[in-house]
């Protein structure tokens, strides 16, 4: 409804397609900011807690516990004695980062959906089109769907490709940098894995309790790896690629909002100059 009193009142002289996108994105800013807040503390906040991490002055030995099982007096005391000490999955800057990451994505398939129901009539075509499109850019650019290789020979030598960038095929690979999950899932896997101090030497654990300890490179059944900096080594690591380079978080963190933005400003000059007579005509009553 909005779309077509739009291309009425544009018509009209009333106003244009500058002052539509402005108005729009201020109108749905509350809407977008409220839900993804509460979105990402269910599920970050609510699927783990704050850890504090400790490391032993005397033996190197570290180990993290939940930030609020510690006594005021015991804490005073870390702090008095200069034990070292770091939060892992803290409010600032991980909640955050990953709160306003989660709303850059809404805010480019917000822009995309509007350049879409431009020239698409149908609303729920335009929500079609705009979700496949944006399930091909998590298959290609989040290293976290799994992509697969229908080759028969493949499938007989057990090689599918897995979720990791090292076994994408170079000209996907290099498709990846103009999608904004490549971004964005280097940021959500750096701040669930990389250099997590809780992740290192877990134990492994079968169905009747017994657990097994998994420790440097010897690793028995169940073990695969030595903590999450390892298991992103895997996952990233193409032809090389340093893996601290691809968990830059605040390069990957601005890259992600660039899309967004660069979108709403293609959506700025799109609704400036004059469509079609035959794409205008679909939406006249």
């Amino acid at each position: 409804m909005e779309r077509t009193r739009y291309y009425q009142e544009s018509r009209e002289g009333i106003y244009g397609g500058t002052s539509f996108l402005l108005s729009n994105f201020v109108q749905s800013l509350p809407v977008s900011v409220i839900s993804t807040f509460l979105a990402s503390f269910i599920l970050f906040r609510g699927l783990k807690s704050e850890l504090l991490c400790t490391e032993s002055p005397s033996t190197g030995e570290r180990s993290c516990r939940e930030h609020n099982t510690y006594a005021n007096d015991h804490l005073a005391a870390i702090a008095r004695q200069n034990v070292p000490n770091w939060l892992e999955y803290s409010y600032y800057p991980d909640f955050v980062t990953y709160w306003l990451t989660l709303w850059a994505c809404y805010l480019m398939a917000e822009q995309q959906t509007l350049a879409l129901m431009m020239v698409v009539k149908s609303s729920y075509t335009a929500i079609m089109a705009s979700t496949s499109m944006t399930i091909l850019y998590l298959v290609l650019g989040s290293g976290t769907v799994r992509y697969v290789f229908t080759c028969e020979k493949q499938i007989r030598n057990n090689k599918l490709s897995l979720r990791s960038f090292s076994r994408l095929p170079e000209f996907l690979y290099h498709l990846t940098y103009i999608t904004q999950t490549r971004y964005s899932g280097a940021i959500l896997n750096d701040i669930e894995f990389y250099n997590r101090t809780s992740l290192s030497h877990l134990q492994w654990q079968d169905d009747s309790g017994n657990t097994m300890q998994c420790q440097g490179n010897t690793f028995g059944f169940g073990c695969r790896y030595v903590n999450g900096s390892h298991y992103l080594k895997e996952k990233y690591g193409y032809e090389g690629d340093e893996l601290a380079v691809f968990m830059d978080r605040w390069f990957n963190f601005g890259v992600c909002f660039v899309f967004p933005v660069g979108l709403f400003i293609i959506n700025m000059i799109l609704y400036v100059i004059p469509l079609p007579a035959f794409v205008k005509a679909k939406f006249r009553e």
